[in-house]
Protein backbone atom coordinates (compact mmCIF):
# COMPACT_ATOMS: atom_id res chain seq x y z
CA UNK A 1 0.00 0.00 0.00
CA UNK A 2 1.63 3.62 -0.76
CA UNK A 3 2.19 5.55 2.04
CA UNK A 4 1.37 8.69 0.48
CA UNK A 5 1.16 11.72 3.21
CA UNK A 6 -1.03 14.61 2.33
CA UNK A 7 0.20 16.71 5.11
CA UNK A 8 1.92 20.18 4.87
CA UNK A 9 4.76 20.13 6.15
CA UNK A 10 5.83 16.58 4.67
CA UNK A 11 6.52 18.85 1.47
CA UNK A 12 10.49 18.41 0.87
CA UNK A 13 11.11 22.11 1.04
CA UNK A 14 9.65 25.62 1.57
CA UNK A 15 8.51 26.08 -1.88
CA UNK A 16 6.65 22.91 -2.47
CA UNK A 17 5.03 23.62 1.39
CA UNK A 18 3.52 26.97 -0.47
CA UNK A 19 2.62 24.82 -3.43
CA UNK A 20 0.59 22.51 -1.10
CA UNK A 21 -1.13 25.49 0.29
CA UNK A 22 -2.59 26.98 -3.11
CA UNK A 23 -3.57 23.28 -4.42
CA UNK A 24 -5.42 22.27 -1.25
CA UNK A 25 -6.84 25.94 -1.12
CA UNK A 26 -8.02 26.05 -4.44
CA UNK A 27 -9.08 22.03 -4.22
CA UNK A 28 -11.01 22.82 -0.89
CA UNK A 29 -12.55 26.02 -2.57
CA UNK A 30 -13.46 23.98 -6.08
CA UNK A 31 -14.90 20.77 -3.65
CA UNK A 32 -16.97 23.23 -1.35
CA UNK A 33 -18.52 25.31 -4.80
CA UNK A 34 -19.18 21.35 -5.91
CA UNK A 35 -21.25 20.91 -2.88
CA UNK A 36 -23.47 23.51 -2.47
CA UNK A 37 -24.32 23.62 -6.66
CA UNK A 38 -25.16 19.95 -6.29
CA UNK A 39 -27.37 20.69 -3.14
CA UNK A 40 -28.99 23.16 -4.74
CA UNK A 41 -29.40 21.36 -8.14
CA UNK A 42 -31.14 17.66 -6.46
CA UNK A 43 -33.08 20.39 -4.48
CA UNK A 44 -34.37 21.95 -7.57
CA UNK A 45 -34.55 18.83 -9.66
CA UNK A 46 -36.98 16.97 -6.63
CA UNK A 47 -39.01 20.15 -6.03
CA UNK A 48 -37.71 20.68 -3.29
CA UNK A 49 -37.25 24.47 -2.11
CA UNK A 50 -33.91 25.00 -0.32
CA UNK A 51 -34.29 27.90 0.85
CA UNK A 52 -36.79 26.47 3.26
CA UNK A 53 -36.50 25.78 7.18
CA UNK A 54 -36.38 21.81 7.37
CA UNK A 55 -39.20 22.45 9.80
CA UNK A 56 -41.66 22.46 6.61
CA UNK A 57 -40.30 19.74 4.94
CA UNK A 58 -41.35 16.16 5.28
CA UNK A 59 -39.05 14.15 7.27
CA UNK A 60 -38.58 11.54 5.23
CA UNK A 61 -37.49 14.14 2.54
CA UNK A 62 -34.97 15.64 4.72
CA UNK A 63 -33.60 12.15 6.09
CA UNK A 64 -33.12 11.34 2.23
CA UNK A 65 -31.79 14.61 1.32
CA UNK A 66 -29.11 14.83 4.34
CA UNK A 67 -27.97 10.96 3.85
CA UNK A 68 -27.36 11.76 0.19
CA UNK A 69 -25.58 15.00 1.22
CA UNK A 70 -23.71 12.86 3.75
CA UNK A 71 -22.63 10.88 0.56
CA UNK A 72 -21.89 13.18 -1.94
CA UNK A 73 -19.52 15.25 0.43
CA UNK A 74 -17.44 11.71 0.92
CA UNK A 75 -17.46 11.35 -2.80
CA UNK A 76 -16.39 14.94 -3.67
CA UNK A 77 -13.73 15.17 -0.84
CA UNK A 78 -12.59 11.68 -1.57
CA UNK A 79 -11.91 12.62 -5.35
CA UNK A 80 -10.14 15.78 -4.23
CA UNK A 81 -7.71 14.35 -1.95
CA UNK A 82 -6.81 11.67 -5.10
CA UNK A 83 -6.36 14.51 -7.41
CA UNK A 84 -4.25 16.22 -4.68
CA UNK A 85 -2.09 12.90 -4.56
CA UNK A 86 -1.81 12.43 -8.52
CA UNK A 87 -0.55 16.11 -8.55
CA UNK A 88 2.24 15.90 -5.38
CA UNK A 89 3.44 13.19 -7.02
CA UNK A 90 3.37 14.44 -10.46
CA UNK A 91 5.05 17.51 -9.61
CA UNK A 92 7.26 15.86 -6.64
CA UNK A 93 5.78 18.41 -3.87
Amino acid sequence: MNKFNYRFDAAPNFKAKIIRYFVYTFLVFLATFSFVYLAHYTGDLLGVDVNKPLREIPTHVVILGLSGMLFAIVLIYSIVLWVAKSIFTKFRV
